[in-house]
């Protein structure tokens, strides 16, 4: 196996250590080994050009957003089925 590229459930993932010396992790979105390769070889290609490849940054969300996740239409009286418990 080729260093900096490992299976993560079916996906094959890629790492590398950027200009800045940081380990970066990169999804390859593909099942093949082999087409996890060309991402990889990419990337390391632009950082010897002093490059840092273009990562894709997805917003962080915490379960307090309520755009996201809305608030629970359960009232507190009513507590937890399984539980009893109340909120």
């Amino acid at each position: 196996m080729r260093r900096g590229i490992y299976q993560r459930g079916n996906v094959f993932w890629i790492r590398y250590a950027g200009v800045d010396d940081r380990t970066v992790f990169e999804s390859s979105e593909s099942i093949k080994y082999r087409a996890a390769e060309t991402p990889l070889i990419q990337r390391m290609q632009a950082i010897k050009e002093g490059k840092q490849p273009e990562v894709k940054k997805i917003a962080n969300y915490t379960f307090n957003d309520p755009e996201i996740f809305p608030p629970s239409t359960i009232s507190q009286s009513e507590g937890c089925r399984h539980t009893g418990q109340r909120h």
